[in-house]
């Protein structure tokens, strides 16, 4: 997957600049955000590993490193020469404010897994739906691995009981 988007940005750091100078940076910046976009959102929704997300995830990435080079063309077209150095310093900053603090706010909200002591509360307090048949953590590889099926209804002790009333 991280070779898929390695050679999606060196296509596109070869490429874009000359479709830069060809269309236009602002049209080329506009298409590539919205393929980047729909691409980012899209690929919110998948669960479950498919070989068919490499092409796109290439084209995405494509499109992703188009932005994210062109971005700087636009931007030093915009600036007058004599303020180009404190605007790219202003961008550097503020990108890597955001690469420092986004991890931090999104982390807590985009875990899959409860956390193990959520997860013995859940158990103890549901008969019907336990967290811990939703997901299990390994503890070799130390990730959370998502059971198929709906969460309690396909495992053992689910099928052994009779069903209720």
């Amino acid at each position: 997957m991280l070779a898929a988007v390695a050679a999606g940005y060196i296509v596109a750091a070869a490429g874009s600049g000359f479709l830069g100078d060809r269309l236009g940076l602002s049209r080329v910046i506009a298409f590539a955000s919205v393929v980047y976009g729909v691409g980012l959102l899209l690929g919110g929704f998948g669960n479950q590993w498919q070989t068919w997300y490499l092409p796109v995830i290439f084209v995405v990435s494509i499109a992703g490193g188009t932005v994210m080079t062109l971005a700087w063309g636009l931007l030093f077209k915009l600036m007058p020469p004599a303020d180009r150095g404190a605007i790219s310093g202003l961008a550097t900053t503020t990108k890597g404010i955001g690469l420092l603090t986004g991890p931090l706010l999104a982390g807590p909200r985009s875990t899959s897994c409860p956390a193990p002591s959520t997860t013995r509360a859940a158990t103890r307090r549901s008969g019907r739906f336990s967290a811990s048949r939703y997901c299990s953590r390994s503890r070799s590889s130390g990730g959370c691995q998502r059971q198929s099926g709906t969460p309690g209804r396909d495992s053992p002790k689910a099928q052994s009981r009779s069903p209720r009333t």
